[in-house]
C-alpha cells in the first residue's frame, strides 16, 4: 500500500467532496466540474463566482437536506 495523502488545499477538498456527493453525475446543480488536484483556491473561487448571482444567492447549490 502506498503512502497516504496528508495535505490538501481547501479547494481540493471542496471539489472532491462535492464530486463524491454528486456521485459523478455532472447534471446535478452542485457538481463542480474542475480537476480538484490542480485547482487552486483562486480557481475554485472564480469558478463559483461565474456560476452564482451577485448578492450571494445560494439557489445554485439547491436544497441541502
Amino acid at each position: 500500500m502506498g503512502p497516504f495523502v496528508t495535505t490538501l488545499y481547501c479547494s481540493e477538498y471542496v471539489v472532491l467532496a462535492y464530486q463524491i456527493a454528486a456521485e459523478r453525475d455532472e447534471a446535478v446543480g452542485y457538481f463542480i466540474a474542475l480537476d480538484g488536484k490542480r485547482t487552486l483556491p483562486k480557481d475554485l473561487r472564480n469558478w463559483l463566482l461565474q456560476r452564482t448571482t451577485p448578492g450571494g444567492s445560494r439557489s445554485y447549490v439547491g436544497d441541502l437536506t
